[in-house]
């Protein structure tokens, strides 16, 4: 049981970038009986995404590796099919570590902003993303947040 629906109700969002830099939520579950994404803010340029992994056998309960959604065996397609690989692979992730580009709503008379900036530059290149800033949007200013979150219950999980 995951909740109820007159106060407590489960959610399971879907959160992406959509245009004129502007953060969307979509209700997976469609509780409020609607299909349609709904703006939350402006202002969040790029977000990416990247699934802390304990790789150890057995499992010891400690990030070994930040792996990216495309990796193999870690699309969506893979991490959902219902086998018990994938109910694995699921077990295996800890933590989700989140990189957004945010923009100013300002305008600045001078460039300040550089021509690209970079996520998670504390991990392998490969494992980087550059954000280009177009020309025309280097007089607002940007920055950098990421947060890592970790998953919650994920012990719990792996007994059923």
């Amino acid at each position: 049981l995951l909740g109820n629906t007159t106060g407590n109700r489960p959610m399971l969002r879907l959160f992406g970038v959509g245009a004129n830099a502007t953060l969307f939520s979509h209700d997976m579950l469609q509780l409020d009986g609607t299909d349609t994404a709904q703006p939350v803010v402006d202002g969040v340029a790029d977000l990416r995404a990247l699934y802390g992994v304990d790789t150890t056998v057995p499992s010891d309960g400690v990030i070994d590796a930040w792996v990216a959604p495309t990796a193999a065996g870690f699309s969506v397609a893979n991490l959902t099919d219902g086998s018990l690989a994938a109910h694995d692979r699921l077990l295996t992730i800890l933590a989700v570590r989140v990189g957004m580009v945010l923009r100013s709503d300002r305008i600045e008379r001078d460039e300040v902003a550089p021509a690209s900036l970079t996520l998670f530059s504390d991990l392998p290149v490969a494992l980087q993303h550059s954000h280009a800033i177009a020309a025309d949007l280097r007089h607002q200013r940007f920055r950098t947040v990421e947060f890592t979150v970790p998953l919650r219950n994920v012990m719990i999980a792996a007994r059923l």
